[in-house]
Formats: structure tokens, C-alpha cells, sequence
């Protein structure tokens, strides 16, 4: 494929500072690994070079399209993650810097495990120190080149952290090890004091390339930054309405200020995009030009005008989640599509739980990308265990998950002497109960026996419950679990916290859905039922052929494309999240990033785009009035039709469908940010 204009513009100047505003679908990785072949073809060897990006998986997808070049040709030539390439330096040089060779990268456990002894030896509690979240202020400190205490103080943190940090930072000394982030703040270290070192390598590597520009921090900055001076030759291709990961410290002024620090740079846009159809096109640059501070561009499609962006509303998320299955369904027939043309993009995991149960209905296969599947879940698996053994006390699986739980007080060995002594009764269950009146049958520590017998009189106390109403039955047995209180004692953050309630409580709402449906029907909906009908939905379809539709976060369909897309759960508080907004020190910048998300989403699609959300949401059996996504109304007004529900009005009759859509289209296009 020829290059255009523009990306044969963009890679003609081989020296110098370079700068490519790469808007969404324009070709690239295409331009970066073009601009290799032509540094190699000036004349450029191989061992001057180096291509850097930030996922493995962006590395080996540009090393894929360079393997078609001469071996000789690339020899030397270096493409790697940020992280790669400074290992490669430390593996060299760690020694001027006090430590051995070879030297050891933590893994997040070990890191953990190294602050649960500073934690002890201060006589804290080990189990509070992945609670308290120390972990991230290191990290965060490290990638913004910060001086830690200062750092720490504010951004709130007590005045003794940095002790803590300290006695990390020296724990790590002492034996040898480096996490993560140090991969890049060493050789930063080691440049800084030895300018020798620094020189050479100046000298021996001269052209540096960085894809996804967007996404740098303060701390990869000043690595590179390290390295292409004085030359400044560096190649760097991003999209600052891409720039969608500030929660990970990235900072989208560096990409915007580049021309700053590399005086003279050549700035470069592609704004020819080559991935979606025009409609699409045009509906996405309306919705970003509303960001402040961004540079400016204006994609240009390629394709021909398709489809407008359709948009559906359900009366609730079951709703939604069965419009998109039937509009799937739809056009796996009509237009002869396969699973794989169509993905669901959502702004959080937790929203997958509907999709799933609706996929699974309409008999669709699928997958959740980036993410556990609903009920495989760590908290929904541990609810549903309850569930389990009040229907049948000798689901002896699902009573032993509950008793290895952490914080329970009851070992392997505990548990497999209990098996041993419950084979000559009548099953476990039974003989957790015979041990109530006959202590000592096998010995336990008290914590191990205390959780027994409050195990077992929540079980007798809720077991007759769930004939009186499943729905309400299951609410009051997952407040007795207090499972909020035992994820934070097992050391979980908050946000993980909130998490996996907002999980339990999608639980809740399926379950509720379902007994209502059956009520409806006039049928009984028992606790069996409802287990029966999740067996039924959680087996997989191995046997079909063919690919997936997809289920994912936006975020992890960065870089990715798809025929058809469903951008979903577009409710304010959802879309963009309540939480972020409230945890930003601006609201502008949180809502520009939102809007940068949600442009991201948009540009997926290839065909067709909707745009789907719903009026309610249950939380916790409650049901709540949602507003629309804020960025709804961002889409021009002639891009977009409502094809089934409104965001604003109550769904019209059937016959009056599309009047009651149009009309009422006018109400819903207000507001904004």
C-alpha cells in the first residue's frame, strides 16, 4: 500500500525533532515502520536505532512488519517497551549504582510482602498494608520525578510516609532488587551521574522513535529526554485525543508542549482516517472539538458515507443489554456477519454482567476481553457458593470454597481432617453441625471454630428465608455476610471495594429480574430455579466455530477495530463516572480525559455505531433514575438516530415508534459539559 501525502510528508526529514499528530485510524504503525526502512535505506544502521512503544504487545507487531527487511539489513535494530530498554541498560551498568549483577524485579506480591514486614516491625497490622494503598503513592512519586515527601504532603498523605518509603527504598537495596518502576528511574539515576556513560551512549545510538506519545509520563519523558540530547533526533507519533491514561500518571501536556522542548520540531498531522466510514468520522471529530487545550486536527475519511450512529435506549440495563443481542442477531442473519464483526464497549467491567446473560439467551458466542467473565468473579463466585449450599446442603464443593476463604482461621489440613471425619457421617455439612454439640472432633484453632459455628447459624437462620422470596432473601443474606468489611480486612483499596459490591449487587439484579419475569409469567421462581438457570447460562459453547463477539472496557479496545461497535451504558454517573469526577482535582480535566475515553470509543467502529444506554439501573434491588451520558448530546443532531427507546421520554407504542423518537429528540439535545 502506498503512503499518502501526508505520512510521505511525515517521514521525509530523517534528523531532527519530529512530532506526528496521528488521529484515530490513520495508519501509524504503517508510517513508523516505514520511516525505519528509510532511515535503513539512508544509510542509518540498524545499531543507531531504536523504536520504542509501551506494550509488549505494540513491540512485537512493529517487530512483525520490520522481519520483512533485510536480516542484515536491521541488524542491531532495537524495538522495545520503555521498561525493556532500561533493563537492557541497567543488565550493563546497575553497578554504578551499588547494586550486583544480576539483580532481581519484583513482582506487585513481593513488593507487598516487603511492605508487610516494614508494617510489622512498626507493630502494624501486615494485613493493612495493601489496604492503605502505599504501593500507588510510590509509584506515583517515582513516575512524576518528584521529591517523595514533598510529593506525599500534597497529595495529603501523613508526614510519616516517607519513612515508609525509606524503608522500602532500602529493603529493595539490601537485597538486590528493583520493582517496576525503577526499570526506568535508574537509568535516569545512573545517567545523571555518569556523564561519560551518558555520552556514549549518545554517541552510539542516535535516532530514537516513540509510538504512542500520548501516553508518557514525566519519568519516561526524562529518559528519553536523556537520550536524544543534544541531537534531538527523535521520531514520535501520538493522538493527544487519545491521551487516555492520567489514572496511570501519563500527562498529556508533554505531547502538547513537545514543540517547547524541542525548539524547531517538525509537526506533522494525519488526519486521513482510513478505518471508519464517514458518518462516523464526523460524529466523532464533533464530540472532541468540545475538549479545551487540545491541538488542533480534522480527520478526513476515506470511506464513503454508511450508516448514521443509531441510537437505542432500554427501559432498564436488562433492556439495553437484550436490544444489542437482538440487533446482533439481526444482522448476523440480514447481513451475513459473523460474531467476531461486533464488540460491546463499556466504560467499567462491572456493566458485563447484563451483556453476558444477554449473549448467553440470544445464543451468541462471546467474550469478555481484559476481564474475568461475570460469574467467575472472585466475589460473585463466593456469594453463589452461599446460594449453593442453602439449596443443597451437601454441595460439598462450594461448603469447602467457603471454608478456605482467607481470614477464616481453618488450613488445608483442618479442612481435609474435617473431610476425613465427614465421610463416616453424613457429609460435611452435617458434621460441621454434629461438631456444634460435640466440640473437639477435630481440633481447630478458636478463630477456625468460632467461624464454624457463625458459619453454620447464618445457614440454619437463612435456609427457611428463601421460601418466602428469593430476591429479598438473598439482599438480607449478603448483608449478614458483610462482605464490604471482609474484602477491607483482606487488604482490598477502596476502589476494588467498591468494585466487587457494585458486582455482588449486579447479582442481585439479575436474580431480581428474573423472579420478576417469572412472577409475570405466574410461575414459582426458586432459589433452585435461579441456580439452575445460571448452570444453564455459565456453560460454555465450546463446540461452535468460528470467533466472538466481544465484551470490553474501552480502554482495553485501545488500538483495536471492529465492524460493527456498540458503545454502551451511556448514563451520567456511568459515562462518564460519578467517582471519577468526585476524585479529580479539576472536573474539567477529568471530564476532558471522559471525553477523550469516549472519542476512543467512537473511533472503533469500522461500519456501524451505536450508542446505547438505559432510563433506570438497579443498585442493590433499588431502582435508580439515570441521566443521559453528557456526551450524547455532543453528537450532531443530523448524525444520529434514535432507533429504539429515548433517553428522555417514556418508550412510545410500538405503532407510534418512530414519531414518539423524533419527536422527542429535541428535549433530549441540551446541556453538555
Amino acid at each position: 500500500m502506498k503512503l499518502n501525502e501526508e505520512q510521505e510528508r511525515a517521514i521525509r526529514t530523517l534528523n531532527g525533532p519530529v512530532l506526528i499528530f496521528a488521529g484515530a485510524g490513520s495508519g501509524k504503525t504503517r508510517v513508523l515502520t516505514e520511516r525505519i526502512r528509510r532511515m535503513l535505506d539512508s544509510g542509518i544502521p540498524g545499531t543507531r536505532i531504536t523504536a520504542v512503544t509501551f506494550t509488549n504487545k505494540s513491540a512485537r507487531e512493529m517487530r512483525e512488519r520490520l522481519s520483512k527487511i533485510d536480516r542484515k539489513q536491521r541488524k542491531g535494530l532495537i524495538v522495545s517497551t520503555f521498561h525493556s530498554l532500561g533493563a537492557r541498560i541497567l543488565r550493563s551498568h546497575i553497578e554504578k549504582l551499588g547494586y550486583r549483577h544480576p539483580f532481581t524485579i519484583l513482582s506487585e506480591d513481593d513488593r507487598l510482602r516487603i511492605l508487610s514486614e516494614i508494617y510489622s516491625r512498626h507493630k502494624l497490622d501486615p494485613s493493612d498494608a495493601k489496604k492503605d494503598g502505599l504501593l500507588f503513592w510510590f509509584s506515583r512519586a517515582k513516575n512524576a520525578l518528584a521529591d517523595p515527601a514533598r510529593y506525599f504532603e500534597s497529595n495529603g498523605l501523613d508526614p510519616g510516609v516517607i519513612d515508609f518509603f525509606d524503608e522500602y527504598e532500602q529493603a529493595l537495596q539490601n537485597t538486590n532488587s528493583l520493582d517496576f518502576d525503577d526499570l526506568i528511574l535508574l537509568p535516569i539515576k545512573l545517567f545523571q551521574k555518569d556523564k561519560e556513560l551518558l555520552e556514549d551512549y549518545r554517541k552510539h545510538r542516535t535516532h530514537y522513535l516513540v509510538d504512542e506519545f500520548q501516553d508518557t509520563n514525566p519519568m519516561q519523558y526524562e529518559f528519553l529526554s536523556l537520550l536524544v540530547k543534544p541531537n534531538h533526533h527523535i521520531f514520535a507519533v501520538g493522538d493527544d485525543d487519545q491521551s487516555i491514561y492520567g489514572f496511570r500518571g501519563s500527562d498529556v501536556n508533554l505531547i502538547l508542549n513537545f514543540h517547547k522542548d524541542f525548539p524547531g520540531a517538525g509537526v506533522h498531522r494525519l488526519e486521513r482516517n482510513y478505518r471508519s466510514q464517514a458518518e462516523i468520522v464526523t460524529a466523532a471529530s464533533a464530540v472532541i472539538k468540545n475538549n479545551p487545550s487540545r491541538a488542533p486536527k480534522q480527520l478526513r475519511w476515506i470511506k464513503p458515507h454508511g450508516e448514521k450512529i443509531l441510537g437505542m435506549y432500554g427501559s432498564d440495563e436488562e433492556e439495553e443489554a437484550v436490544l444489542v443481542a437482538e440487533e446482533i442477531r439481526r444482522r448476523m442473519v440480514r447481513e451475513k456477519r459473523k460474531p467476531e464483526d461486533f464488540a460491546v464497549l463499556l466504560r467499567t467491567n462491572f456493566q458485563s454482567r447484563a451483556f453476558e446473560n444477554a449473549f448467553r439467551l440470544a445464543g451468541i458466542p462471546h467474550r469478555v476481553a481484559g476481564g474475568y467473565r461475570f460469574f467467575d468473579r472472585r466475589e460473585v463466585r463466593d456469594v453463589m457458593s452461599y446460594l449453593r449450599v442453602l439449596a443443597n446442603p451437601k454441595d460439598e464443593l462450594s461448603l469447602i470454597r467457603i471454608l478456605s476463604r482467607p481470614g477464616n482461621g481453618i488450613g488445608e489440613i483442618s479442612i481435609q481432617r474435617m473431610r476425613e471425619a465427614a465421610s463416616l457421617q453424613n457429609g460435611l455439612y452435617d458434621f460441621l453441625l454434629k461438631m456444634q454439640s460435640e466440640p473437639g472432633l477435630v481440633p481447630l484453632k478458636r478463630e477456625g471454630s468460632t467461624f464454624i459455628a457463625e458459619l453454620v447459624e447464618l445457614l440454619e437462620r437463612h435456609k427457611p428465608t428463601f421460601s418466602r422470596g428469593l430476591t429479598n432473601a438473598a439482599r438480607a443474606l449478603v448483608f449478614d455476610l458483610k462482605l464490604e468489611s471482609q474484602f477491607r480486612r483482606e487488604g482490598e483499596e477502596d476502589k476494588a471495594v467498591a468494585m466487587r459490591m457494585q458486582n455482588v449487587s449486579e447479582l442481585l439484579s439479575m436474580m431480581q429480574h428474573m423472579e420478576q419475569e417469572a412472577r409475570e409469567d405466574g410461575d414459582e421462581f426458586t432459589l433452585f430455579d435461579f441456580l439452575k438457570a445460571v448452570t444453564l447460562l455459565t456453560s460454555d459453547e465450546e463446540e461452535e466455530s468460528g470467533g466472538k463477539a466481544q465484551i470490553m472496557t474501552v480502554h482495553v479496545s485501545k488500538g483495536l477495530e471492529f465492524p460493527v461497535v456498540f458503545l454502551s451504558g451511556l448514563m451520567d454517573g456511568l459515562f462518564p463516572p460519578q467517582r471519577s469526577l468526585e476524585e479529580s482535582a479539576s472536573v474539567e480535566v477529568a471530564v476532558a480525559e471522559e471525553r477523550r475515553l469516549f472519542y476512543v470509543g467512537m473511533t472503533r467502529a469500522m461500519d456501524v455505531l451505536y450508542v446505547t444506554g438505559s432510563r433506570t439501573k438497579k443498585k442493590f434491588g433499588e431502582v435508580l433514575e439515570m441521566e443521559p451520558s453528557r456526551f450524547l448530546a455532543e453528537i450532531p443532531e443530523e448524525s444520529l438516530i434514535w432507533q429504539t427507546g429515548h433517553p428522555s421520554a417514556p418508550r412510545p407504542e410500538p405503532e407510534n415508534e418512530l414519531t414518539g423518537l423524533l419527536s422527542g429528540l429535541d428535549s433530549f439535545r441540551t446541556g453538555g459539559v
